[in-house]
Order: structure tokens, then C-alpha cells, then sequence
């Protein structure tokens, strides 16, 4: 009975320490720099046309989730992570498939080449330091030595500010409405995406509930507008 009892002690232990998460990680919004995949490297430079970016060329880290976004296309996959190890796998990576308008070779080596590869689970390692201006570079790695670069400028880790920045949404998935809750923050717009990165609706009413059945069963992303900047999150209409 005793080794039992110590078996679950064990494998709780275990289960905790997979299922947690580096705070470092998930608190920040990460900007791309550059990408080197095979000996070449391809930089973040200028904006796509209109010179505003679709998409933010960010990386955000969640409990359960990574994405990246660079113009008009996203990364995504569910994630578990390796605090000591520093490192996190990708489970399932998937990414859009949305036309290129710019920097083309750069968002088909970081989003097809670096993160989706041939689509199976992934294993990263990272590498996070501090500069003088307390700004933060992230690098993170693939199991072959290529590696993506980027910078941050860290949140307070609060639970205040935690609370200001925190919007979720339920049911998910969902076939008739989406439930959306913005905690101290005003919601200001929702737009909903396809995966091509259509714009299928956007709505500035009843925001705090968003009718969804017209849309045909799928992946989808939501753009929520606040007054603290914006939030993109996944759903799927089935």
C-alpha cells in the first residue's frame, strides 16, 4: 500500500511539473526579429502594403496554446512545456493557407519550415535574456539548429495587470453563439477570420455575446478590440 501511495505521489509530481508553464514565456508578447533556417536569415523588415501590418509579427505563449502570427498567416498548436529543460513541444502544429502578399520567404521558412515542419509534434528549446534597457530576447531553437529571434519588453507580472489583459471566450467550439468576457477592459470590436484570413463579419454591438451561426463549420479566429490593444483568439463553429 505504501508503494502505491508513493507511485501516485510520484507520478503527481510528475504530472504537475509537465503541466507547468515558464511565467516568462506566457507574460510576454514576443516581436520577431529574424529567422536563420539553414545557414540563411531571413529578417523582419518594413511593413506589408498600406504600411500597417494585418497581423502584429508577434509570438504569445498560453497555458495551452502557442500561435504566431506574421502577415496574413498564423501558427498554431497546442503546447505542453519543460521548465527545466527549457523547453516546450508543439503537439499538433497547424498554419493557415491564406495567399502571400510580403515578406513571402520569410513566412514560409518561420511559419511552414520552422514551426509546422511535416506537421507531427515538435520539440523547442528556448533561451531567454535580459538587456541593459530591461527589453528581453527570446531564441528559440528547432531539433536541426535553426532558430527564430525575438524581443519583448516585459509585463508586470502581476495579478492586476494579468486581470487588465485577460479576455476569454466560451463555448469552444460553439454552433450558435460565442460567450465573450473581458475583464476591466471595454470591448471596442469583434471580427471574425477564416483560416485564409477572410474577414467573414465584424460587429461593434452586443459584444458580449457574438452570433455565429451563420458560419459554415471550421477554424476560426476572432480580433477583439479593446481599449488595452487587441486579442486574437481561436474558435472552431461546428
Amino acid at each position: 500500500m505504501k508503494n502505491i501511495i508513493f507511485l501516485l505521489m510520484v507520478f503527481g509530481l510528475y504530472s504537475l511539473q509537465g503541466n507547468a508553464q515558464d511565467p516568462e514565456l506566457l507574460n510576454n508578447n514576443w516581436y520577431l526579429q529574424y529567422v536563420v533556417f539553414d545557414d540563411v536569415t531571413y529578417e523582419m523588415v518594413g511593413s506589408p502594403p498600406g504600411g500597417v501590418p494585418f497581423f502584429s509579427p508577434h509570438l504569445q505563449f498560453e497555458e495551452n496554446e502557442v500561435s504566431a502570427i506574421l502577415t496574413l498567416n498564423y501558427f498554431f498548436s497546442d503546447v505542453t512545456y519543460d521548465i527545466p529543460n527549457t523547453t516546450f513541444t508543439a503537439l499538433d502544429p497547424h498554419v493557415t493557407l491564406g495567399s502571400c502578399e510580403s515578406l513571402c520567404d520569410l513566412e514560409n521558412v518561420y511559419l511552414g519550415s520552422f514551426y509546422l515542419g511535416n506537421g507531427q509534434a515538435r520539440e523547442f528549446s528556448y533561451d531567454i535574456s535580459y538587456n541593459s534597457d530591461d527589453s528581453l530576447n527570446l531564441t528559440i531553437y528547432d531539433a536541426f539548429g535553426n532558430r527564430a529571434v525575438y524581443w519583448s519588453r516585459p509585463y508586470l507580472l502581476s495579478v492586476q495587470n494579468n486581470e487588465l489583459t485577460r479576455v476569454t471566450i466560451s463555448p469552444n467550439p460553439a454552433s450558435e453563439s460565442i460567450q465573450i468576457v473581458s475583464q476591466n477592459n471595454e470591448i471596442n470590436s469583434v471580427s471574425v477570420y477564416s483560416m485564409e484570413g477572410k474577414k467573414m463579419f465584424v460587429t461593434d454591438k452586443d459584444l458580449n455575446k457574438l452570433d455565429v451561426s451563420s458560419l459554415d463549420n471550421g477554424i476560426y479566429f476572432l480580433q477583439i478590440l479593446h481599449n488595452n490593444g487587441q486579442r486574437w483568439i481561436k474558435f472552431i463553429k461546428n
